[in-house]
């Protein structure tokens, strides 16, 4: 589906939160706009919660109205005129703030080749082009230009500010998934070869890898280790 950009995981949610006994995983899926080398004849229209396949002239396709197929329905979906603050509100705000507080949380983006996935999570640019506002000021994660990591980490960090009585750390791995390899981003020079990550599973601690950690106390100091 060309047009979608990114589905979004999460297992604790904040106002989205599941009711008790549930998983508390929302999906969302974020519709980019056609580029120059797409046809000007979106096939995949947005409908409430469904992603329905339609004619060039934009028609559902209601006699060959298929789940799974020729409909798709998820918690939450977004067009292409919908913001990266709008995505991140709806989608993560909550989990950011029930890490926050202690629950596990996470957050990822899926979908295929140039669907907008690093436009979601990183903004327009580079991670620090993405850390400075629309207007230049106000505080780094807080404009348009910023991705779903900018505004995560702003929130975090403008929540440690807010209980200077509680102790809390903060430390910051950077992997990737690709091509069924595990491999750890902040392993660089001649330690390169080592960068393969082994998964491992254990009772207490769950499925998790070995990955380099760095303490970060700010987001200057975030995007420094990214």
């Amino acid at each position: 589906m060309s047009s979608s950009s990114s589905t979004a995981a999460a297992n604790a949610a904040g106002d989205d939160a599941a009711a008790p006994g549930e998983e508390g995983i929302v999906v969302a899926i974020r519709m980019r706009p056609l580029n120059s080398r797409e046809s000007e004849s979106r096939v995949w229209k947005i409908r409430q919660k469904h992603i329905i396949q339609c004619t060039t002239k934009g028609w559902p396709l209601r006699e060959q109205r298929v789940h799974g197929r020729t409909l798709f329905t998820y918690d939450k979906i977004f067009g292409e005129f919908n913001t990266t603050r709008q995505v991140y509100e709806q989608t993560s705000q909550g989990i950011v703030d029930s890490v926050a507080n202690g629950l596990n949380g996470t957050i990822f983006a899926y979908g295929q080749t140039s669907s907008g996935k690093t436009y979601t999570m990183q903004g327009s640019g580079t991670l620090e082009d993405g850390a400075t506002t629309a207007g230049g000021t106000g505080s780094p994660g807080r404009g348009e230009n910023g991705g779903i990591v900018h505004m995560a980490a702003c929130d975090i960090f403008a929540h440690i500010e807010k209980e200077p009585e509680r102790m809390f750390l903060v430390r910051a791995s950077f992997i990737e998934i690709y091509n069924e390899e595990v491999r750890d981003l902040l392993v660089s020079g001649d330690s390169k070869d080592d960068a393969t990550l082994t998964i491992r599973e254990d009772k207490r601690r769950g499925t998790f890898v070995n990955s380099n950690e760095t303490v970060v106390t700010s987001m200057d100091s975030l995007l420094s280790v990214l």
